[in-house]
């Protein structure tokens, strides 16, 4: 089973081992395969590999490794449930340590913002690119407010 795991793309991996929602763990698959007992049966192996995937994950949490890939609405249901208010936490974070700022254009380069789980999120739903208008960037803003997120916002270019 390990072997067959390893060939997988790592997303295919995790999903196999039913830890799709775990998808933004870092940890290399072969340190959390490692700790199956090769005599125990597939339902236990999967539990064990959940287990150590959890406590892993708390880890790279505690580092303040992103979380844009960790499904938070599929952990709700499993042990990883735990980790959800230090991963809001984290989200709110990222986007709330943030300061976007035009160019002597006027055109914000939000790159940055699109590394973050909301700013992705919220991006992709409003069609940004990674260069955009005060005028493009409002409906974005005000969706983050609306979420209790605050992205700072500078209406002139930072002197240098």
């Amino acid at each position: 089973m390990k072997k067959r795991l390893l060939q997988l793309p790592r997303l295919a991996s995790l999903g196999a081992l039913s830890m799709a929602e775990l998808g933004g763990l870092k940890k290399p698959l072969e340190d959390l395969l490692s700790v199956i007992p090769d005599d125990s049966s597939f339902d236990e192996g999967i539990s064990i590999a959940y287990q150590v995937a959890v406590d892993f994950l708390r880890e790279q949490i505690e580092r303040g490794e992103t979380t844009k890939n960790l499904d938070i609405e599929a952990m709700r249901e499993t042990s990883a449930a735990v980790l959800i208010p230090r991963i809001l936490e984290l989200r709110r974070k990222e986007v709330e340590s943030l300061i976007l700022g035009p160019d002597k254009n006027g055109v914000y380069h939000i790159g940055d913002l699109y590394r973050t789980y909301y700013g992705r999120l919220l991006s992709a739903k409003f069609g940004l690119s990674l260069r955009v208008k005060l005028s493009e960037l409002e409906p974005l803003l005000a969706a983050m407010d609306g979420l209790g997120l605050k992205l700072r916002v500078l209406s002139e270019p930072e002197e240098e």
